[in-house]
């Protein structure tokens, strides 16, 4: 059931990378009562770590989007990360007892060269 999806993240813009997550027969996969957590981490420096914000997209089935605003791009350093998006089942009746990996893939963060705002 994992995807693989590579981004590239320009310094200082807002981010929105768009993930469709399949399952049997190739079928979008109904996201009603999981949680989703993303964590990326710098390749040549792995205790480097952000959080991602990581949103269900309402109107498209099997679908989340993870999000980044141009101020918090802005402060992450550029060069090659590892991400993955993490979800688990939520529900008051039952524990969370399942945690399965969906995505995982390559941030490339290129530097910023206009700054004049």
């Amino acid at each position: 059931m994992s995807n693989v999806a590579d981004f590239y993240i320009d310094k200082g813009s807002d981010f929105n990378g768009v993930i469709r997550i399949n399952g049997i027969n190739n079928l979008p996969v109904c996201l009603e009562g999981w949680r989703f957590v993303c964590q990326a981490s710098l390749v040549r420096n792995s205790s480097v770590k952000i959080n991602i914000d990581v949103d269900k997209d309402p109107s498209h089935k099997g679908v989340i989007i993870l999000r980044l605003p141009y101020n918090e791009t802005d402060k992450i350093p550029a060069g090659t990360w590892r991400y993955d998006v993490e979800m688990t089942y939520e529900s008051l009746a039952l524990p969370s007892n399942k945690r399965l990996r969906v995505v995982s893939g390559k941030l490339i963060v290129s530097d910023q060269v206009t700054t004049a705002w």
